[in-house]
């Protein structure tokens, strides 16, 4: 979950964000962002707090203050977790004699 103090422009790019890290790390993501007036930028922070899956969607829970709640499908974690599975293409033995304090390159 990130909790953030977002105005509108940065809420664009964590869209983005959200939705990355949440097919990456195939979890799910929670964006809550604040309403009203930054305190110290006086920026316009207009919510926008989201829920990204674990397939990249998202849903937006609206830009009006309020208390939310959704409930995550565990379901969908395992679902996505079989149909992309990240760690099938692990090749060990290419990596296997690598030493980390020196560079092959």
């Amino acid at each position: 979950m990130y909790p953030t103090m977002a105005s509108d422009w940065l809420m664009q790019r964590f869209r983005v964000l959200a939705a990355a890290r949440a097919i990456e790390n195939q979890v799910f993501v929670v964006v809550v962002n604040a309403i009203g007036v930054h305190p110290t930028s006086g920026d316009v922070l207009g919510g926008g707090s989201l829920v990204a899956f674990p397939n990249g969607a998202t849903q937006e829970m609206g830009s009006e203050e309020a208390l939310a709640l959704y409930e995550l499908d565990g379901s969908l974690l395992a679902e996505e977790r079989v149909r992309l599975d990240l760690l099938a293409d692990r090749a060990p033995e290419v990596y296997a004699g690598f030493d980390r304090g020196r560079s092959r390159c």
